[in-house]
Formats: structure tokens, sequence, C-alpha cells
């Protein structure tokens, strides 16, 4: 069995700006470090097996600070896995976002116009040279493959909270990563990453993962030709924001 935490980075310099913000890489703000470094206190004596993190700074940093206040020694490895960056926008980065229902863009001139980017809807909709919903949730299913499976096989036998993968990423990167692994359960069927949309920043889910019929004192196989093994998987925590309490006006 594994836990797996999936922690949304804290607020960058682009949260509070009506843009398009995926691959753009805006540092944290200083609300953003603060709640950077309330995240990292909170998960300070929490045991960790690995840290995952986009690249990008604004969950890179928070990945950081998950790390350093680590007690453990030696402290967690952290890992820079581009999989992990949020959804890319392509021509609409750094552009205006707006909602297609929105009166006000009604009165813009027309070379303003030009400028704005209308939100997608569909799944497979995406701007120019960017990706779409179901692009991002192909690489969530390939993060959960390459780190997760392999320390799930490993992991076999073991109690909770023994192994403890932690990834720092994206709100969109995280809700299509938690849709991609529920679908290996007939319990999520019909969910998608909109099921889990809304995760504050440096808030964080929580998944527990076991092989199907594991039990305790199972022992670990780590075949390398072995096919995927059948899941059981519960999401226990989501969008957590108990560490903020202090930093709420």
């Amino acid at each position: 069995m594994i836990t797996l935490t999936l922690i949304r980075h804290g607020e960058s310099e682009d949260n509070g700006r009506p843009i398009w913000a995926g691959w753009r890489d805006a540092p944290l703000s200083e609300l953003g470090q603060a709640q950077a470094k309330a995240v990292g206190k909170y998960f300070s004596e929490i045991p960790i097996t690995a840290i995952y993190a986009s690249p990008l700074k604004r969950a890179h940093n928070t990945a950081l600070q998950v790390q350093e206040q680590q007690k453990q020694d030696p402290k967690p490895p952290l890992t820079l896995a581009p999989d992990l960056r949020e959804q890319n926008f392509g021509e609409a980065e750094g552009h205006r976002w707006a909602s297609v229902n929105d009166p006000s863009e009604d009165e813009l001139p027309g070379d303003k116009m030009l400028h704005i980017f209308p939100e997608n809807f569909g799944r497979d909709d995406k701007f120019p040279e960017g990706e779409s919903l179901n692009d991002l949730e192909r690489r969530g299913e390939k993060v959960f493959l390459e780190f997760v499976v392999p320390q799930l096989k490993a992991a076999k036998g073991k109690g909770e909270g023994e192994v403890h993968i932690v990834f720092v990423s994206h709100g969109l990167c995280i809700s299509e990563t938690i849709s991609a692994i529920c679908k290996r359960s007939p319990a999520f069927a019909g969910k998608n990453g909109f099921a889990w949309r809304g995760l504050k920043n440096t808030a964080w889910a929580r998944l527990a993962i076991k092989i199907k019929g594991e039990g305790a004192g199972d022992v670990a196989t780590n075949d390398s030709d072995a096919a995927e093994p059948p899941m059981d998987i519960e999401v226990t925590h989501f969008n957590v924001d108990d560490h903020l309490k202090d930093l709420r006006v």
C-alpha cells in the first residue's frame, strides 16, 4: 500500500490576474511564499518517501519548502518532473482570459479582442500550440505509471504511511492526474478531472492505493515484465488547507 499526496503550489504573481498562465513561469507572490512555508511546516513531521514536482517556479519553490522542513534524516529526494507542469495554453499564454458569456467583452474594440482568448469547454479543445484536458490527463497517467506504480509493487504488504509519495503540481494537472488514477476503479465510473477541480493554493488531496487483494505481510514483487496490477483506490482527502488558518484575513 502507498499514500499519494498531491499539493497545489502557493499563489503565484499571475494567480490574481485574468490571464492564461499554464507554462508561464511566474514566481510565488509574497502570500504564496507564506503559503509554501506553511504547508512545509504542516508536513514537517509526516514522513515522506519521495517528492516529485513541476519544474515551474511556483511549484518547485513550494516543493522545496516541503523538503527542507522535513524533520526526517535524510530528507526525502526531490525530483523535478516536467510532466507535472500545468496545462499548456499555447498561444493564449500570458493573454487575457475571458468567459464566452462575459458581456463586458462586447464593449472592447476589435484590436483588443484579438488578444483575448475565451475559455474552452470540451475535453479535446485546445489553443494553437497548446494542450487539451485529455492531453493533460495522459500526462497524469504517465507520471503515475513512472513514479507511483513501481513504488506500489515494491510496497506490497506495507502498512498505511510507510510509503508516502508527494506530488507538488498545479490545479488542473492535479485534477487530471487524480482522474487518470481513479479510472482504474469502478467506484469512480463516469468521473473525470472536473470532479476534482477547485483545489486552493497549497491545499492538498490524498489517495490510498493498494494492489487488489493485498494484505499485511504480503511479499513485494518487482517483476520487470509484470503487467500493471489491479488496484484498490480511495480518495481519502481533498482540498485540505488547515495549514492556512493563520494566514486568513
